[in-house]
């Protein structure tokens, strides 16, 4: 249904792992298995020219380093949001499998509120949290993904709320308490910030 192309900045350089992130989302299982390439779709869309050539042309630009089939567990975003958001914050996440839940409900409880109220005030676009259905296994650096969603730089780099964010939507709660829940459940692996390129969504 939608695909994406992101920049990747930090960490840069040439012994960087990556610098492009691609995004397909699928609403099934089944649409995700039907191929994305095929003669028939780039003679459709690329009329008289050659596949081959294309395909080698893509092979030439850039190196696969890795791919995931990452699941949705929970999304909400602004109702008056207008196209995709320009700036991703994504934070990988380790959960061990026992607390799966737990952690889950520690995202719904803690930060979920704090989150809904910065789209309320108009300084966020949106949260998504994806868990990695494949691969899996302990050996795995992480196993969720958070991912912040901002409209443009104003919202991003706007952090003059967010002292009394907590106060507001948690007055029993202090950041002591809350740090404490957090690491109970989860290990911060990373943070990185995408930023929008292109996209392509289905048309209704």
């Amino acid at each position: 249904d939608e695909w994406y192309l992101f920049a990747i900045p930090y960490p840069g350089g040439t012994n960087a792992e990556y610098h492009y992130a691609t995004v397909h989302i699928y609403s099934s299982l089944e649409q995700m298995n039907k191929p994305s390439w095929s003669n028939q779709l780039f003679a459709k869309v690329h009329e008289g020219k050659d596949m081959d050539k294309a395909t080698q042309w893509v092979q030439q630009s850039r190196n696969l380093v890795k791919s995931h089939r990452l699941m949705s567990w929970e999304s909400f975003s602004a109702e008056d949001l207008e196209g995709p958001p320009s700036l991703l914050q994504i934070v990988y996440f380790k959960v061990p499998f026992d607390k799966q839940n737990a952690y889950e409900k520690m995202e719904r409880e803690v930060f979920h509120p704090m989150h809904k109220k910065e789209i309320e005030m108009g300084k966020r676009a949106g949260w998504e949290g994806w868990w990695m259905q494949m691969p899996q296994g302990s050996g795995q650096a992480y196993s969720h993904i958070a991912v912040d969603m901002y409209k443009d730089w104003a919202q991003y780099t706007d952090f003059a709320h967010r002292a009394d964010l907590m106060k507001t939507v948690h007055p029993d709660m202090n950041e002591e308490k809350m740090t404490e829940q957090f690491v109970k459940t989860v290990d911060m692996v990373k943070m990185e910030e995408w930023r929008l390129v292109d996209f392509a969504v289905k048309q209704e």
